[in-house]
């Protein structure tokens, strides 16, 4: 795969996400359920539309690079992408704003991204227990966000999985679904990785996030989720990318 594919979804991934936030804010801001988090967005959102234009310029750029033939493979998740941020329904509503599919959404559109070039390529046990893995993992690692904004989605009357649960138990659950991943990567890369160098690594990654979900996070802290959390999804990656590809 050319490498300006993965530039191609990271650059569209933050184009959308400037999208998403600076919508976001303003429901917040019409609901007057504005919190700390959000008033650390109002001040940097006067920068939103030129970092926009730049990575939007960017996301198209790099689409042409990788070739325009890959968007009928990924026309599921770019709409569900795209429906995720823009309010198309009644009253302003997402598709993020319906009850219960949020996190499953998530899901579905980053392990599509993240396997749809494997199919054809790998054996198809391994595909799909790569699949399963990530699937397990975006949602393991996506439930303590819905854990953050509890209080967003209620005031929204959005049921979310966190909502349903409470924190205890959605905690519990996140740990479930990322031992579940963990097992499953240490499986794939024993039977089908020639060093032990990867099982280390993916070891020590996952005792990192469980002690970090389990002890040390702050659900106050933004830095905590944009920062720490989305930078273990890239730590994963670069792992598979150093030791396994």
């Amino acid at each position: 795969m050319d490498y300006s594919y993965f530039f191609f979804i990271g650059t569209s991934t933050v184009a959308l996400y400037l999208l998403h936030r600076s919508i976001g804010l303003a429901k917040v801001k019409a609901a007057q359920s504005i919190d700390s988090r959000y008033l650390a967005i109002n001040k940097v959102i006067p920068y939103y539309p030129y970092l926009g234009i730049l990575f939007g310029g960017l996301s198209t750029y790099f689409l042409f690079q990788t070739g325009l033939q890959i968007l009928p493979t990924l026309l599921v998740p770019l709409i569900l992408s795209v429906l995720y941020v823009i309010p198309f329904l009644p009253n302003g509503r997402r598709l993020r704003d319906i009850s219960l599919i949020k996190i499953f959404v998530i899901a579905l559109t980053w392990t599509w991204f993240s396997m749809w070039y494997l199919v054809g390529k790998i054996e198809g046990i391994l595909l799909g227990l790569i699949t399963v893995e990530h699937f397990l993992f975006i949602l393991g690692i996506t439930l303590p966000f819905d854990m953050r904004d509890m209080s967003i989605d209620r005031n929204d009357g959005v049921l979310t999985l966190a909502t349903l649960l409470g924190k205890a138990k959605s905690l519990r659950l996140t740990n479930i679904l990322l031992i579940l991943s963990c097992s499953l990567t240490l499986v794939i890369v024993f039977f089908y990785s020639l060093s032990t160098l990867p099982l280390m690594f993916y070891s020590i990654l996952y005792l990192a996030l469980l002690w970090f979900l389990n002890v040390h996070i702050s659900f106050k802290r933004d830095f905590y989720f944009t920062g720490v959390l989305d930078g273990i999804i890239l730590l994963k990656g670069a792992i598979g990318w150093l030791f396994v590809i």
